[in-house]
């Protein structure tokens, strides 16, 4: 079941994510239990952005990760852990 749902998640993700910004999208962990609510489930990622023809500067990698976490709540509705 654990490989099913993060195959669905990557294609997911890259539906979600700007192509242009996002070289990969990788879900590396799902967890239920202690600390996460019923029906909610815990998703550790990574993202690898790149650009062509720059180095990305710390500004244009926060706000490729703002756009991330937004088009995630978007349409999942998630939220980062606290």
């Amino acid at each position: 079941m654990f490989n099913i749902f993060i195959f669905l998640a990557h294609i997911s993700f890259f539906k979600v994510f700007p192509q242009e910004e996002f070289d990969k999208v990788f879900v590396f962990d799902l967890y239920r239990g202690k600390g996460v609510p019923e029906g909610k489930k815990s998703l550790a990622i990574t993202l690898t952005l790149y650009a062509e023809d720059h180095t990305l500067k710390d500004e244009e990698i926060a706000l490729s990760v703002k756009k991330a976490i937004d088009a995630l709540s978007r349409k999942f509705l998630a939220e980062i852990r606290s």
